[in-house]
């Protein structure tokens, strides 16, 4: 069988799949999706492809018309989806740049737009960055690859870390749809969020010469599309409404793929099939997870090679920490550890500090900056540390020598995100008696796990007391 890679571009399109197109688009926004509009459109999408039904001597499929089409829909009449066995890529028609032979370390930056610039629209920010450095530890130990995952989501930072060179620009977040226009929300300090118009992300763009850009935002194919135009040569959009789950799956199985060697197209394919199930093992899950591994769009030159062709080092790893929550926090610390080579991190017991720390050291790791975290007690040694310090205890530092820090406790917000991640499925208004009652001390989310779980308010209550009074304890020790 010889490989080939066939052209789709169709002279006419008819109005009715557009309008089914647009359906679709609407039915994935209200989570309201099913299997026969995917097959429907699919089906007519097929109608207008001009395949024929024997694809057995066909590599890779090549969209070459920008249409706002989801041509990864394409359904087979044997009936089963063309992207279960062929890659589906999408071309510009703009002259683009030869892939380029790129440094060692090889360089990331992961970068999330926004986390939560509304209640119904929270980004479980940290797992997905928890997966990016499970993909890529491996390569991070042997200084392979540099990552820079950023929890600080504001506009202007983003515009500085671009002066910087990357290979590889992961970009997550929301999307908003305001007059016809499509924006990106960030973090701001003034307003509930920043938006950027897709136009001047564009812009800030137009002068990188970043071999990869993977969109895993809402309604990206389009700024992924004009991306491509600048001349980036891999570019990943998603055609309609991301899950996060299912956005942060393809992102961990894309790395785990290039640093595995592979080319662009073949990861992505390997991400794509690998989003096909959502669930974990014994999980039922209230979200509609239908279509989702159909969505990620990739523009494409049509030779790729691999972004990453250093060979896999053969070592242990241990497990990577997950933080959640503490963006504010771990920014300010963050910049503090970059200026400065002694910083006493300090405040009462449980509110997580080793976390934060932990974060920070593993943050400071992928960056080939490594610094040295100590749990500060009576018989603490640092004479012999030549690197950054960074020290924690439930006490202030004893003397100036130390750049202090004292934590807070977590907003109720944050607090009622880890405690989803324990699993404890409290009602929100149980949640904000939690909150209150153990004052946002993530120690005594640990001790109320260890009880037996009720929603009932005196038994509630009771539970709570009881944390209560072993939270005093631990506090005293």
């Amino acid at each position: 069988m010889v490989d080939s890679s066939v052209f789709i571009a169709p002279n006419f399109i008819p109005t009715s799949l557009y309008n089914l197109a647009q359906q679709l688009q609407s039915a994935f926004r209200d989570k309201t999706i099913d299997v026969t509009l995917l097959i429907e459109i699919g089906q007519q999408l097929w109608a207008c492809s001009g395949l024929p039904k024997d694809t057995s001597h066909i590599s890779q499929l090549v969209i070459q018309q920008h249409q706002d089409l989801p041509w990864e829909y394409l359904y087979h009449p044997d009936g089963y989806f063309i992207a279960q066995d062929l890659a589906i890529i999408r071309q510009s028609t703009t002259t683009l740049t030869k892939n380029k032979q790129t440094a060692s370390p090889f360089n990331i930056l992961h970068f999330s737009t926004q986390v939560n610039y509304s209640k119904q629209h929270y980004l479980n920010f940290s797992e997905e960055r928890q997966f990016i450095y499970q993909a890529l530890w491996l390569q991070i130990q042997a200084q392979q690859v540099l990552l820079h995952s950023s929890t600080c989501h504001h506009f202007e930072q983003f515009k500085l870390l671009l002066n910087q060179r990357w290979d590889m620009i992961i970009l997550s977040g929301h999307s908003i749809t305001k007059e016809g226009q499509q924006y990106l929300a960030f973090n701001s300090d003034t307003a509930p969020y920043l938006l950027v118009s897709y136009e001047e992300i564009v812009t800030i763009f137009q002068n990188l010469s970043v071999q990869c850009v993977v969109l895993a935002v809402c309604e990206s194919n389009d700024l992924a599309f004009k991306l491509h135009q600048l001349g980036i040569p891999c570019v990943i959009g998603m055609q309609y409404t991301v899950l996060d789950r299912a956005a942060s799956l393809f992102i961990q199985q894309f790395c785990q793929s290039i640093m595995q060697q592979s080319t662009v197209t073949d990861a992505v394919q390997t991400a794509r099939l690998a989003m096909q199930d959502l669930l974990k093992q014994d999980e039922q899950w209230q979200e509609n997870e239908l279509g989702q591994w159909l969505m990620p769009c990739l523009y494409v030159q049509t030779q790729t090679f691999p972004l990453f062709s250093q060979q896999t080092p053969d070592t242990q790893t241990k497990p990577v920490k997950q933080l959640i929550g503490r963006s504010r926090s771990f920014c300010a610390l963050e910049k503090l550890l970059q200026n400065h080579k002694k910083v006493w991190l300090y405040g009462v017991g449980g509110i997580g500090k080793t976390a934060l720390a932990q974060a920070l050291q593993q943050h400071f790791t992928a960056l080939h900056k490594p610094i040295a975290y100590l749990e500060m007690g009576e018989q603490s040694d640092i004479t012999n540390i030549d690197s950054t310090i960074l020290a924690v205890s439930r006490f202030p530092p004893p003397n100036q020598e130390w750049i202090s820090f004292k934590l807070s406790s977590p907003s109720e917000t944050a607090f009622m995100h880890y405690a989803q991640h324990l699993g404890l499925a409290y009602p929100a208004l149980q949640l904000r008696l939690i909150y209150k009652m153990l004052q946002g001390n993530y120690q005594g989310l640990h001790l109320l796990q260890g009880l037996p779980f009720s929603t009932q308010a005196h038994v509630l209550r009771q539970q709570l007391r009881t944390v209560q009074r072993y939270l005093q304890a631990y506090q005293r020790q």
